[in-house]
């Protein structure tokens, strides 16, 4: 959403907070026009060195003639120019109005596009952009946000919007004057604010008024400045595309003459930089902040057909927050959601920490309680729209970001960047620490990775080979007879082995080689209490502090017939020591049977060989999941694994719990966690299960044999309990709760790809997942 337009949702806001209903109509709220009138006047230098700007770019190829040689300034310390075109959409560039950005992504560096975060907005995004982390870690959760603790209000164009306390973390520019650099902004959510008591060494207040041109040539006057007062890094952004989007839908002709206007700006700053003898001596990142989506008054959801919308604050749009009126209980969230839940197939109800992980959208006080999450070009109302009403008009976004029609942009050339190369999608959060290098910074804490771009660099720093860790205890079978059979007793299970356990059954080399392909799977804080459980089909570590499984890992290759929920018979295990040892009596007590907690495989016995589906049940293989994810997701997953298995010859996949019990995506503390599973009888139940394929692009009977650069993964976090009941169909909600790798490591502790070289292992644990399910 661009800076001088909002497509607004309603706000209705009451004594302080929302009080009052607005019509439905498109705003267009700006930030003040403040000191419109700051930019300098041209002086005669300044005169002449626009002329020359004018100049038509000189091309050899599709890359603008760059300079003989860099000026050694420019070498020893080369200014970064990170550049945003508000809601340009990556395909806008086949439209054939933008010339010289369509010959700026082939001859530098171009992604084929580039995931915002959720919620895909101007503002959230804008500052993830420069702070590398999710929009609950920086404040900035939206275009409107409210701040219940000071019941303040921060809405586009509100004197109260520059206040420092909306962002609570600093954005590169503050780190990099705090690092001794100096920084300079030519507009950039947060740029007129003094954050952490810093502002950039060079900023303009936002003004419409202020043309593209005068926007260039101020940057443009800024690399002339003398090497010690010239800024490191600059910022410059244009609210064009997304203005006209809004306006006017994204195939119409104002968005294509915005397409063209915005082309023109990035002409004439190349053509400033190729006079002054500066192409390729300065690093220069051309991005969008998210996508745009058609929307009509028809693809309407009314929240007041099922509900008394007076019970509720409400902001609503591409996306609804809502929170109930009165004290925020928990059966007053859930109140509101029993009366939305499942009344419109294009809508989905959430309490916010049980919104997909990937979301990253719960772990702040100024997200409301309540999320309403819509289908692709749909709006929710307070009360009734009506055809042409600024709501459900023209275009919007902030959808959920892995929405095609969301997708940002990404352009970058320059010294740093390699020539003519093509990366595949990554998620805005990772630019921060690429970008802190290329300034030569020391980042803050995000939420990026160091290393997940640098192969778009010509020299990057050296990320540290990985070593891959000592493994776990191995769990083993008793020598004395009777402590064996107290072993398996201790287990209070309902059936008898079949076969008694022994050490030298199972080849532990070669079973690691075949389900533990890419190294263990490694966590500082629980490799103690593991035991490495090694069966024929699969690989377990159980642990000792939940007595459960913490992951299990297998290779498969066939598809299996999916498992049944009806009860399995499970049976004792010798390897575990007796007051360790998982207890089947656990899951028919009060807890469990009130919670509809059954006891379920974590490796699928669907996936056993016939002769050994014995030690698919063993008691240590047992996790305690909830109804509706034993009923609905469990036989849907064990398809998908198979049909990906025939597809790619084999599948390696890692399964376990994960406990995402304060929805803030990073593992709780051991504490938090035992207090969890008390409150079920001593049953680790956790929030979710994290599911980790991974398989080779190139169909391969040993994935073992796969060069791991073809390798690609995709992960997932499956709701467990609480389950969130939206009446859609399994694969959707597996579809729905795709996971990057690092997410899974956040939330579990484990480090992942253990055995890979590092940047193999960083793509794998980076990677967006993007394969369908169906």
């Amino acid at each position: 959403m661009g800076y001088n337009h909002l497509a607004i949702a309603l706000v209705v806001f009451v004594g302080g907070y929302f009080a009052g209903v607005n019509t439905y109509r498109q705003t267009n709220d700006q930030i003040a026009d403040v000191n419109a009138a700051s930019v300098f006047p041209a002086s005669p230098r300044r005169a002449k060195k626009i002329s020359l700007a004018l100049q038509p770019i000189k091309w050899s190829g599709v890359c603008p003639q760059k300079a003989s040689k860099c000026p050694q300034s420019f070498i020893d310390s080369t200014p970064l120019i990170l550049i945003s075109l508000d809601g340009l959409r990556p395909d806008y560039l086949k439209r054939g109005f933008t010339p010289t950005l369509s010959k700026l992504s082939q001859c530098g560096t171009n992604a084929d596009f580039m995931y915002p975060v959720f919620p895909s907005k101007t503002f959230p995004n804008h500052y993830s952009i420069v702070t590398g982390l999710n929009p609950p870690s920086h404040g900035i959760t939206g275009n409107i946000i409210y701040e219940p603790v000071r019941r303040k209000m921060f809405k586009i164009g509100s004197p109260d919007m520059n206040q420092p306390y909306w962002y609570q973390k600093d954005p590169i520019w503050v780190t990099a004057i705090h690092q001794g650099k100096k920084t300079a902004c030519f507009f950039w959510p947060g740029s007129e604010v003094k954050i952490n008591n810093t502002s950039p060494t060079y900023f303009k207040k936002y003004s419409s008024r202020l043309n593209y041109d005068m926007r260039v040539d101020q940057v443009l006057e800024w690399l002339d400045l003398p090497v010690a007062s010239r800024p490191n890094f600059i910022t410059l952004y244009a609210n064009e595309p997304d203005h006209a989007a809004h306006a006017t839908g994204t195939k119409s002709q104002q968005v294509n003459q915005a397409l063209s206007s915005v082309d023109n700006m990035i002409a004439r700053l190349y053509s400033g930089l190729q006079a002054r003898n500066l192409v390729d001596c300065v690093n220069v990142i051309i991005l969008s902040d998210h996508g745009m989506t058609d929307t009509n008054c028809k693809n309407v959801v009314h929240i007041e057909n099922y509900m008394n919308v007076s019970q509720v604050f409400a902001t609503v749009g591409p996306f609804g927050r809502l929170r109930p009126k009165g004290k925020t209980t928990a059966a007053a969230v859930e109140g509101v959601i029993s009366k939305l839940k499942c009344q419109s197939p294009n809508m989905r109800v959430y309490a916010k920490e049980q919104l997909p992980v990937r979301m990253h959208y719960a772990d702040n006080n100024r997200i409301e309680p309540i999320f309403l999450d819509l289908d692709n070009g749909w709006t929710v109302v307070y009360k009734g729209a009506k055809d042409g009403d600024g709501i459900c008009s023209g275009a919007s976004h902030g959808y959920d970001n892995l929405f095609p029609d969301m997708k940002a942009m990404f352009i970058a050339q320059g010294l740093s960047f390699k020539r003519n190369f093509t990366t595949k999608p990554f998620i805005n959060t990772e630019l921060y620490e690429m970008m802190s290098e290329l300034i030569g910074i020391t980042p803050n804490p995000n939420n990026g990775t160091r290393g997940s771009l640098h192969h778009i660099l010509k020299n990057p720093k050296s990320v540290p080979q990985q070593i891959e860790p000592d493994p776990a205890a191995t769990g083993a079978v008793p020598s004395d007879e009777l402590e064996y059979n107290y072993r398996v007793i201790a287990a209070n299970c309902s059936c008898s082995q079949t076969k008694k356990q022994s050490n030298e059954d199972i080849d532990k080399t070669e079973k690691t080689r075949q389900h533990l392909p890419f190294g263990m799977p490694y966590s500082s804080a629980d490799n103690r209490t593991l035991r490495l459980l090694y069966n024929e089909d699969y690989v377990n570590a159980f642990d000792l502090k939940y007595r459960i499984p913490s992951w299990s890992s297998f290779t498969i290759s066939k598809k299996g017939e999916a498992s049944k929920v009806e009860d399995l018979c499970w049976t004792g295990d010798a390897r575990v020591p007796i007051n360790d040892a998982a207890n089947c009596g656990d899951y028919v007590k009060p807890a469990a049977i009130k919670n509809y907690i059954f006891q379920r495989p974590l490796f699928p016995p669907s996936f056993s060989d016939p002769s050994l589906k014995d030690q698919a049940t063993y008691v240590t293989n047992s996790i305690p999941k909830s109804m509706n994810h034993s009923k609905i997701l469990e036989k849907k997953l064990n398809d998908i694994l198979g049909k990906w298995a025939e597809e790619n010859g084999q599948v390696n996949v890692i399964m376990g719990p994960a406990f995402d019990i304060h929805a803030t995506g990073i593992k709780p503390e051991l504490s938090t966690i035992v207090r969890r599973s008390n409150s079920f009888d001593r049953l680790a139940v956790s929030t979710h299960i994290f599911v980790i394929t991974t398989w080779c692009t190139i169909n391969s009977d040993k994935i073992n044999d796969c060069n791991p650069s073809q390798l690609e993964s995709q992960g997932f976090l499956l709701p467990n309990l609480p389950y969130p009941q939206n009446c859609e169909p399994a694969a959707s909600v597996i579809q729905r709760n795709v996971a990057r790798v690092v997410d899974i490591e956040k939330l579990t502790g484990y480090s992942f790809y253990t055995g890979l070289p590092i940047y193999d292992a960083i793509r794998l644990r980076t990677r967006v997942p993007s394969r369908s399910v169906s």
